[in-house]
């Protein structure tokens, strides 16, 4: 008697996947692919604080076990620890907007020796202006790009009234989540344990990738966290030196945007050639502040993060910019910054099925061995 799929589940996976042609099962594959990456993209409101929340917990176990090992219990432990992450990301934005407050209340002025430092290069816009005469001219091609219309002050505040509360929703959730997983930690690792003693694979390779993941992810953002935090200290401490005003606020700004490989320090990087062109001096030394901080994330992106993390983890640059690219495109900024750690994760996937595939491996030739015997 034939078993129906339903009452085995080994049946798909093992017969009727198996019997499908090299181009079907291809084909199946992109199917779910497609599938899962539309249902990523629509679903981004609800899963990108879940996943935020998995990702960090990942990274804040190690701290909530040591406080159960102290004796709090695990709701407790787990209050503490988020509780302490919210007050240091608090503080940390609050003191990234000290600066923007300052600046609010000197617009006046920055208005001015902006216009100051424009007058500087009119030359150059004068003869780009030639330029696009000419061009026009000739070829009769309209040069201005269309009717230059922005984005009126109503709808700007209409996109911040709507975009609030989702973000509000957003924090909620990634609150409960990582409390949640926090929490209930334990009692899973313990469940899976005790599940892969009686014999059950899926347990099996989900406590692996638990524990891959576990390692690798909480390496990876302890270690940048670190290395970023130095970055920011020295980004600081050169600005201030050169005399750039807020340089500490832009060593902080440094440190936090180096979470997103490529795109953050090229944020950094224009925004601190608006800097210069504030403060007084040539163009050469209004571009000093951007070519200090590239200088210093040159050294830091080929030197200082390879010898921390190469020690660890085999990183890929090629897959970096791949996963960067694609996250960013699916869920934008907040995508970006999740690019590397779901690299990992996938990454952590990997090497669990692998370890399955040799832990088959050796079994088939124990039992090869103990049928000669």
């Amino acid at each position: 008697m034939t078993a129906s799929p339903g009452s085995n589940p080994s049946v798909w996976t093992g017969t009727t996947i198996s019997r499908l042609s090299p181009s079907s099962q291809l084909a199946l594959f992109g199917i779910l692919v497609i599938l899962g990456v539309g249902a990523a993209g629509y679903a981004q409101t609800l899963l990108v604080p879940i996943v935020s929340a998995f990702l960090i917990s990942l990274l804040l176990g190690a701290p909530q076990m040591r406080l159960e090992r102290l004796g709090l219990p695990p709701t407790a432990s787990a209050s503490v620890v988020v509780g302490l992450f919210l007050l240091t990301a608090a503080a940390i934005v609050r003191l990234s907007f000290l600066p923007f407050e300052q600046w609010s209340a000197s617009l006046p002025e920055i208005w001015q020796a902006l216009r100051f430092k424009l007058f500087e290069l009119r030359a150059l816009l004068l003869k780009l202006e030639d330029v696009k005469d000419a061009v026009q001219e000739t070829t009769g091609i309209d040069a201005t790009g269309g009717d230059g219309a922005a984005m009126g002050l109503p709808d700007f505040l209409t996109s911040i009234m709507t975009g609030v509360p989702a973000t509000a929703g957003q924090l909620v959730i990634f609150v409960g989540s990582l409390f949640f997983l926090l929490a209930s930690r334990q009692r899973l690792m313990q469940r899976l344990r005790e599940k892969d003693r009686a014999g059950r694979p899926w347990a099996t390779r989900l406590r692996r990738f638990l524990d891959h993941a576990e390692s690798s992810v909480s390496i990876y953002l302890a270690a940048v966290t670190f290395i970023n935090l130095g970055l920011g200290l020295v980004v600081g401490l050169a600005l201030f030196l050169i005399g750039l005003p807020n340089a500490w606020f832009w060593g902080g700004l440094a440190g936090l945007l180096n979470f997103v490989p490529y795109i953050g320090p090229m944020i950094v990087t224009l925004l601190l050639v608006g800097a210069g062109l504030l403060q007084d001096g040539g163009l050469l030394a209004s571009l000093a502040p951007a070519v200090v901080f590239f200088v210093i994330n040159l050294m830091e992106a080929n030197f200082v993060t390879p010898a921390v993390l190469g020690r660890y983890l085999l990183i890929e640059p090629l897959f970096v910019v791949l996963s960067l690219a694609f996250w960013l495109w699916l869920w934008g900024p907040t995508g970006a910054l999740l690019a590397v750690p779901l690299m990992l994760l996938l990454q952590a996937a990997a090497v669990s099925v692998k370890e399955d595939e040799e832990d088959e491996v050796v079994a088939v030739e124990l039992e090869a061995v103990n049928g000669l015997a």
